[in-house]
């Protein structure tokens, strides 16, 4: 086999273990540019031709998919919730009485404490069932569940 062949495999192969490695499409550019160029080697075209082929497929492939690919890659990942993003939506249950004013509450979700606060000023009684509007820094922001 032509040492160019191998060589252009190379650079697919070592372009593939990158852009797993990093997934943040480094090197993926180069793996259609070099798959061309090995099929250029295999066919004896000489490697001035083979380099000069390989970066201007590489130019272009950057400049033509980076945009496109980014926006599809990078697009789903907002959709991933966090832990703390989980939580709105969820029920709990008030551990200790909200009240913004004087700046004290707790409600228990998923058996886990937390500081809370009331959505519109009111005061909550203890083991009211209340449901996580937002959250603001480490304060949950809830309101009142209409299945109490």
């Amino acid at each position: 086999m032509n040492t160019y062949v191998i060589m252009w495999l190379s650079v697919f192969a070592v372009s593939l273990i990158i852009e797993f490695m990093t997934t943040s499409l480094v090197c993926v550019w180069f793996m259609p540019s070099a798959i061309v160029c090995a099929v250029l080697a295999f066919f004896n075209i000489s490697a001035f031709v083979q380099y000069i082929v390989f970066f201007s497929l590489f130019i272009i492939f950057l400049a033509i998919f980076r945009k496109p690919v980014s926006k599809f890659v990078y697009s789903r990942k907002k959709d991933t919730l966090t832990n703390l993003d989980s939580l709105i939506g969820s029920v709990g249950r008030v551990e200790e009485e909200i009240d913004n004013f004087l700046g004290k509450g707790r409600v228990i979700v998923n058996s886990q404490s937390w500081s809370a606060r009331s959505e519109d000023n009111s005061i909550i009684p203890a083991d009211a069932k209340v449901v996580v509007e937002r959250i603001e820094g480490v304060k949950l922001i809830c309101h009142i569940s209409e299945n109490n």
